[in-house]
């Protein structure tokens, strides 16, 4: 049996870019900052998000019907599963950010303010690079560590010293 190998460096201290789209797109915007996020290697293309920019590939009807940020995020709510949202930012700032969920109910009305969702991970866009932010047990571990004092002499056991 086939063994996939692990990548060397874990995908929250990856960097991810694409010099070629930034200089023909430019500064990301609200419009443009999911269709670059696609192209990277944390998006997941069975996602929700997946299924629609590939369902708006091939047919023009359903393209012009979540034309919009606005319309796109509207018709994620009423799917179940994961889904990438992007949650803030600005061209000012050149930050955006960009939450993986998983959706566990549909939402078919407007008025509803309570969504089901456990969010996954998060993710900067930050210039033209984005980065997974670290996880909170990756952070209070790191913390932890930084935390303990260091013995200035190591333990012996079982050896004595002339």
């Amino acid at each position: 049996m086939a063994t996939i190998p692990r990548p060397k460096t874990p995908i929250d201290e990856t960097l991810w870019r694409d010099q070629v789209w930034y200089r023909q797109w430019g500064p990301i915007t609200e419009v443009t900052a999911m269709d670059y996020f696609r192209m990277s290697t944390f998006f997941d293309h069975t996602s929700n998000n997946g299924t629609l920019f590939q369902q708006m590939q091939f047919n023009p009807q359903f393209r012009e019907e979540l034309r919009t940020p606005e319309l796109f995020n509207r018709r994620l709510a009423t799917m179940t599963g994961v889904e990438y949202m992007l949650t803030t930012g600005s061209v000012e700032s050149g930050v955006w950010v960009i939450r993986k969920q998983l959706r566990k109910s549909p939402r078919y009305d407007d008025n509803v303010r309570e969504d089901d969702i456990t969010v996954l991970a998060a993710y900067y866009i930050i210039g033209e690079n984005i980065y997974q932010a670290p996880s909170i047990g990756a952070v209070l571990q790191n913390r932890m560590v930084g935390f303990c004092p260091v013995r200035p002499y190591p333990l012996s056991f079982g050896r004595k010293w002339d």
